[in-house]
């Protein structure tokens, strides 16, 4: 793939504005036994280094996302799928999404045709799905799961997700937020025996080291932010050939724990910037109307 092909990509929304709502929602407000398993084994590690493309959100939406794809194909959730509209096949959400992404020529996997089970309970029916449906459908996502097409699947899909999300700075902070609380634990009381190679990303124990902000990460911030600043709103444009780092802010700060992290970035000019230093501030929630 080109430079030119790289930045492009096709949007075929399967759930992104549900995740995207999930993640979102987990940004802001934490549910810590929902996310432990990100966290577990310092999973914080695969957040530190510096610039990574790959971003925090990224990384988050990917978690969320498989979460999800998980509790969709439990068993419980049947769709009719097809090349033929006049007979579609009963299958799982995941062998839907594969063939819509084109990570799979077509249905691979069709429910078992199992009655559903009656449970009577005084006056009241219930009906649901055969225990060996669960346990079939259940089995294939996780064959599915371990397979190169669902992690092509993961990447598109956090992509799509990420495309909603990278605009919500205020969403953005949070995230950091939540992700410089498990950064600033790290390299206390840690000895040379015991540092896995993270510590080079520190200054000292909690705070990371600053590093130069790449271009792409500028180029993104500043035409996500239209070149104004996230602050005041002053026009930055005429400035766009002299950038310094002095324009990008770390809305987590360094010392607080903040991540060198294109989504941890906002563009200010340098009155505001100087203003907030190394201070923790609320993110903007005002945009500019499209038109």
């Amino acid at each position: 793939m080109n430079r030119s092909q790289a930045q492009w990509f096709d949007h075929n929304y399967y759930s992104t504005y549900r995740i995207a709502s999930k993640v979102e929602r987990l940004a802001m407000f934490p549910d810590y036994h929902y996310l432990e398993a990100l966290m577990l084994d310092d999973g914080i590690l695969e957040f530190l280094p510096h610039w990574q493309k790959n971003s925090a959100l990224h990384k988050f939406i990917r978690y969320i996302a498989d979460r999800i794809l998980e509790a969709d194909n439990a068993g419980d959730r049947i769709v009719r799928f097809g090349s033929d509209p006049m007979r579609p096949k009963r299958t799982i959400p995941i062998e839907a999404a594969l063939v819509s992404y084109g990570l799979q020529d077509k249905i691979s996997f069709e429910v078992p045709d199992v009655p559903l089970v009656a449970h009577v309970e005084g006056n009241v029916t219930r009906f649901e799905v055969a225990t060996e449906v669960y346990d079939a459908c259940y089995e294939h996502f996780l064959e599915l799961r371990w397979g190169q097409e669902y992690e092509d699947l993961l990447t598109m899909i956090s992509g799509e997700v990420f495309y909603l999300m990278f605009t919500n700075r205020v969403a953005l902070q949070a995230l950091h937020e939540y992700l410089s609380r498990y950064v600033r634990g790290l390299g206390c009381d840690v000895d040379d025996s015991q540092d896995s190679g993270y510590m080079k990303y520190l200054k000292r124990a909690g705070v990371p080291r600053r590093a130069k902000i790449p271009k792409w990460a500028q180029r993104a911030v500043f035409f996500r932010d239209r070149g104004m600043c996230a602050k005041c709103g002053c026009d930055l444009t005429g400035l766009v050939n002299r950038f310094s780092s002095e324009n990008f802010d770390h809305m987590i700060p360094l010392a607080w724990g903040g991540l060198n992290d294109v989504t941890n970035l906002q563009l200010l000019c340098s009155d505001c910037n100087n203003k907030k230093s190394d201070k923790f501030q609320l993110a903007s929630s005002r945009y500019q109307n499209w038109y």
